[in-house]
């Protein structure tokens, strides 16, 4: 032993030195015991805490990881161990971890050398109540959730117990810190697996099918809701693609989008449950690792796995430590993190039935898991675009449509008429609304209402289901439409209607509902007899426009002869979009765009 353990040093040698004989002797017996003692205490130290993981040892920042739950809140390890008598206080982590991986964060936690002087309160909590609680200023230390874009997310989620309202859209002006993604820093990756489809084990869905054509031309899919779901929110990231889905393609993952939203699950469990013992079901989305688990508590599960082509989104289960953590809370997140790339953690994620690092994982159903390559996902605001449309379109709409019918809508567009390719757009949209959107129908043009006014309600506002003698409100709708040409009279009174519209739908709000108008024209304002002009409608609107009750005007101008700017001041004055088709062939793409971001 150094000499300095035992107080020695030059100095303290020649001091000896002066000593007699038995003094020695009886220094040297002392000195025996203490080593004795300490090598002791050691022993039991390092048996209390299994390997004794400590901030320099194993893997770095860099090394993959695991995680697992509770670990106890008071000081005490495994085998009821404390920290070391050196430490002269103990930090306390608190790490949320999702239920999957908690057990192996436990473990993890388990592995960290006391002498680190912090231990780990390890608590089994999904994504959605820890972005809750840090809503409600409660945020832990260290966030192990099952998708990387929670931490982008957390002023996005819902509630699965809350209403949905357009108000849930509105953030923070200054939220804090744990409230944003520069609140957290990744540590890396704990576990991975890939988001497979659920299928029947004996489907005969061909490997090569796409998410994105799943979302388009398969007549049936299920799903959860995807602004608390992960599973199926990144099935429908990658569906919509990196970049936007153009064409056919648009309008079928747009009308997909109306449907599905509006039999969505709560959670990914609700989809397993209700597949087990039943009749057939519909595919659906689920990570790898909860389909294996799910079957093997559930022998009578029929479902199997399919790694769909063109790249599965993947669940990584990042450690996050906060960014605004102290020097000592900083380091036992590291240190965490290190004990997470232990073997004993990665045996105990791969027998849960994650990934291993060569790629092996579970078999279900008879099915040997496939290769997979990590999908291309949309940048975080296009991401959180395509959630806030989703949950625009599980509302039901409240909607009055405008149509221009002045005289210039006969005129030839392409090889028919204006009037015909609105008729059949109008018709196409109808057709996938939901049955709860409630819906009425104005025409416009100059003096064609009573009292001289530019605007005629030709359908009141009912839920599409509605009967209306005999026929649905929805059927009412279409036959109006069909007859437009009976109505066509006089120039574009745009201005007065579209404030008019508006007034309508806000006295009339109903904040379960999307409310809205969509104005319909294929020209500028032209009213001989006066009426508002552009600046006076403007003003009008923004002085009675109201956040906390919306009412968006959505426009849509057909052919060459409209005025964008002013269409566009008008949508923008409310909240609303604006849209143009110039070319016939851009109708129905333009009407299913206007009616996708009808929430602005």
């Amino acid at each position: 032993m150094d000499s300095r353990t035992q107080g020695g040093g030059r100095h303290a040698s020649a001091r000896v030195s002066r000593f007699d004989g038995p003094t020695v002797a009886i220094l040297v017996v002392l000195i025996a015991v203490l080593v004795a003692g300490t090598a002791g205490a050691t022993s039991l130290l390092n048996r209390g805490n299994g390997s004794g993981i400590s901030a320099g040892d194993g893997a770095g920042a860099d090394s993959p990881t695991d995680t697992t739950t509770d670990s106890a809140p008071d000081s005490t390890t495994a085998d009821g161990a404390g920290p070391t008598e050196a430490c002269e206080q103990t930090i306390e982590v608190t790490v949320a971890a999702a239920p999957e991986v908690a057990p192996a964060v436990q473990t993890a936690a388990d592995l960290v050398d006391p002498a680190s002087c912090a231990t780990y309160a390890v608590t089994a909590q999904p994504p959605t109540e820890v972005a809750a609680a840090i809503e409600g200023g409660e945020a832990p230390d260290v966030w192990i959730p099952d998708a990387e874009d929670w931490t982008s997310r957390i002023t996005e989620y819902r509630a699965d117990s809350a209403p949905f309202t357009l108000a849930e859209f509105v953030v923070p002006e200054s939220p804090a810190p744990e409230m944003t993604a520069e609140g957290w820093t990744s540590l890396g990756s704990v576990a991975r697996t890939p988001i497979v489809l659920a299928v029947d084990a004996e489907s005969d869905l061909p490997a090569t099918t796409t998410w994105r054509e799943m979302f388009t031309t398969s007549p049936r899919l299920g799903l959860a809701q995807p602004s608390t779901d992960s599973e199926s929110r990144l099935a429908y990231l990658v569906a919509r693609g990196a970049t936007e889905a153009e064409g056919d393609d648009y309008l079928l993952l747009g009308q997909r989008v109306i449907f599905v939203s509006r039999f969505a699950a709560d959670t990914t469990m609700d989809l397993l449950e209700s597949a087990t013992g039943g009749p057939e079901h519909n595919p659906f989305p689920v990570a790898e690792q909860r389909l294996a688990a799910f079957s093997a508590e559930n022998d009578d599960t029929p479902l199997a796995p399919l790694v769909l082509a063109g790249g599965s989104p993947e669940l990584s289960y990042p450690l996050y430590a906060r960014s605004d953590a102290s020097p000592e809370t900083a380091a036992a997140a590291q240190q965490l993190w290190t004990a997470v790339g232990s073997d004993e953690v990665r045996t105990a994620l791969s027998e849960a039935g994650f990934r291993a690092a060569d790629g092996t994982g579970p078999t279900i159903s008879g099915v040997a898991a496939a290769p997979y390559e990590a999908a291309l996902l949309p940048d975080t605001a296009r991401a959180i675009e395509a959630t806030h449309l989703w949950e625009t379109l599980r509302l039901d709409m409240k909607m009055i449509a405008a149509i221009d019918v002045s005289g210039s809508m006969v005129w030839a567009a392409g090889d028919t008429t204006r009037l015909d390719l609105l008729q059949r757009a109008t018709v196409n949209a109808l057709e996938v609304l939901p049955d709860g959107s409630q819906i009425g129908a104005w025409v416009f043009a100059t003096h064609i209402g009573a009292d001289g006014v530019d605007w005629r309600p030709i359908v009141p506002t009912r839920a599409l289901s509605d009967d209306v003698d005999g026929i649905t409100q929805r059927q009412v709708l279409m036959n109006e439409v069909a007859a437009l040409d009976e109505q066509i009279t006089g120039d574009t009174g745009l201005y007065d209607t579209a404030l008019a519209a508006f007034r309508e739908v806000q006295t009339g709000y109903d904040p379960r509902y999307i409310n809205s108008v969509v104005l319909i024209t294929d020209g500028e304002n032209d009213d001989p007899t006066g009426g508002l002009s552009l600046d006076q409608l403007l003003a009008a609107m923004e002085a009675e426009h109201d956040p906390e009750r919306p009412v968006r005007i959505v426009t849509i101008g057909i052919g060459p002869d409209t005025d964008p700017a002013a269409l566009k001041a008008i949508s923008e004055a409310t909240g609303g979009t604006s849209y143009v088709a110039v070319e016939p062939d851009d109708i129905e793409t333009v009407f299913f765009r206007a009616l996708l971001a009808r929430a602005a």
